[in-house]
């Protein structure tokens, strides 16, 4: 936990605002997230909890927190520095409010500036890689909180987002509790990563309904297997599966190669990017991949780098660049995302930055 060193006067103030009785968390609309939101909810259930999909803050959820009035306003797992303007409004709207961003990604915007509390590890080191579901578990822990027993929630949200190989330490530890949980080759085949696929399925196929019954299915949980034999969540896994396999069918028949790249867009009424762009940089190691699915305003993409174990360019500035004026991006540096409402200049651009 030595990255909570430089955050200690942050952390003080959220000991104390944690404490107020109008408090909000905006969680990622994803594992990770959802993972993150349950550990707080553990302890502080009067929580009101609200996702969103991507940084752009929508439209619909600024005038609400705005109207809400929080004392306390939390955002976890998600860059919103990436886009100042809308959480500057946001800001001005709650200037009585204690607002935090606790997030992992790829550094935009020094919230700090803006008198917002911005917890990030990059701030110290840039290629530093803690998911928000461990950061929120480090944080609990120095607060003072006794939440050994939500380990295996974190572990999930870390493998979720392939953050295992950057804190071994903790991953030892949760193998030390948990043996027959993470006794794998690879942890995204053990069982608590299985169960992260589970996760990201009921978020998929039912969206925000979807991420509210997981997390109040997680909270409810007092161990793992409770969650694991959710029969509900077993018959939405078993339905978003069948969907993928459909899906990485279509992909090898219908991938488009340009040099280093490899492209393809989905067309399932499921939001699929981000979990397809995975299974197939697995099978695609030496090739950058990047999936698109078209919704009524535009494309929403997910890229993911070479795994080959070369070095790679940083995606998460080149997409940035690719969707200067036409959209907006980031992430990390090895996966990142985008949303472009020019998907063919999009392409161009990124064909030229990838294999320059």
């Amino acid at each position: 936990m030595i990255w909570l060193d430089s955050y200690k006067k942050e952390l003080a103030e959220l000991k104390e605002s944690i404490k107020l009785k109008n408090k909000i968390l905006v969680q990622h609309r994803d594992v990770d997230g959802s993972c993150s939101a349950v550990q707080f909810l553990k302890f502080f259930p009067d929580f009101k909890v609200f996702s969103i999909k991507d940084p752009f803050i929508p439209e619909d959820i600024i005038i609400e927190l705005a109207e809400a009035k929080p004392e306390l306003l939390i955002f976890v797992d998600v860059g919103v520095d990436e886009h100042l303007d809308r959480i500057l409004r946001i800001k001005d709207s709650l200037p009585n409010s204690k607002i935090f961003l606790i997030d992992h990604h790829v550094i935009q915007n020094d919230l700090n500036k803006n008198s917002i509390f911005h917890i990030n590890p990059r701030f110290e080191d840039p290629e530093r890689y803690i998911p928000a579901s461990l950061m929120i578990f480090d944080i609990l822990k120095h607060l003072g909180f006794d939440n050994k027993k939500d380990s295996w929630i974190s572990c999930i949200g870390l493998i979720s987002d392939y953050g295992h190989k950057d804190n071994k330490e903790f991953v030892k530890e949760c193998e030390k509790l948990y043996p027959s949980l993470l006794d794998a080759k690879e942890l995204i085949d053990s069982r608590l990563g299985d169960s992260a696929k589970t996760i990201y399925s009921g978020i998929t196929l039912k969206g925000e309904y979807g991420v509210k019954k997981v997390v109040d299915i997680l909270v409810k949980s007092n161990k793992f297997e409770e969650f694991e034999n959710n029969k509900q969540l077993k018959e939405w896994r078993k339905k978003v599966d069948k969907e993928i396999e459909n899906v990485v069918k279509a992909f090898d028949e219908n991938k488009e190669s340009y040099g280093n790249l490899i492209f393809f867009e989905i067309n399932s009424r499921l939001n699929l990017a981000s979990i397809i762009s995975n299974i197939v940089a697995e099978n695609h190691k030496d090739k950058t991949i990047v999936i698109s699915k078209k919704s009524q305003d535009g494309w929403k993409i997910s890229v993911r780098g070479a795994r080959n174990g070369s070095k790679n360019a940083n995606l998460a500035e080149i997409v940035k660049k690719a969707v200067d004026g036409i959209g907006y991006g980031g992430g990390h540096p090895q996966a990142a995302g985008a949303f472009t409402d020019n998907w063919d200049e999009f392409k161009k651009r990124l064909v030229k930055l990838i294999n320059l």
